[in-house]
């Protein structure tokens, strides 16, 4: 997968996504479905497919990998946020925006209860929601939740690290949105 991977990275997913695929189907037979490494590689393809625009089949393979850790594979339930994680902004792209943000909503509750509150990925969580919440038209909560993540992320992270500074400056980019359309009613 490792080679898969490299493929991805370079941006050349149709070979990518070719290799993926046999690994996946080399890997089912030698070790079966629930298999980590099987697992993993759904997830990779999954991925791959969203990066494409295939949004159907990364759907597909996501809900696979989430159907069958419901069913005792041996992918760490820790992998659980992320799948969510990566199937919502797959909702997202295919224009399936409240189902996006109620995947996004379990992948930060699970973030929280998994990791904890101030752990990096939970926080990450934290601000993909509050986005999400913001684009759906419902820019006061957006606000709410991204004000949260900048401030957890200053005392985890610090003031100068960039994942801080990028919340930062959305958050003061929404707030300064939300003064003009108040200025201008």
């Amino acid at each position: 997968m490792s080679l898969a991977a490299a493929l991805f990275q370079q941006g050349r997913c149709d070979k990518a996504a070719a290799l993926a695929t046999k690994v996946l189907e080399m890997r089912q037979r030698s070790w079966g479905k629930k298999n980590l490494y099987t697992m993993k590689s759904r997830v990779a393809i999954g991925m791959i497919y969203h990066q494409q625009g295939r949004y159907d089949e990364a759907e597909a393979a996501y809900n696979e990998v989430l159907r069958l850790q419901t069913q005792g594979s041996e992918l760490e339930i820790t992998t659980r946020p992320l799948i969510v994680g990566c199937l919502a902004w797959t909702y997202y792209m295919q224009g399936r925006y409240e189902e996006a943000e109620v995947q996004l909503d379990i992948s930060w509750t699970l973030h929280r209860k998994l990791q904890g509150v101030e752990h990096p990925d939970t926080l990450q969580a934290l601000h993909h929601f509050a986005v999400i919440v913001h684009l759906n038209g419902r820019p006061h909560r957006g606000i709410e939740l991204m004000q949260s993540c900048v401030e957890m992320r200053r005392t985890v992270l610090g003031f100068a690290h960039p994942l801080t500074n990028v919340s930062t400056l959305l958050l003061e980019e929404w707030k300064a949105e939300e003064r003009d359309s108040q200025a201008t009613e």
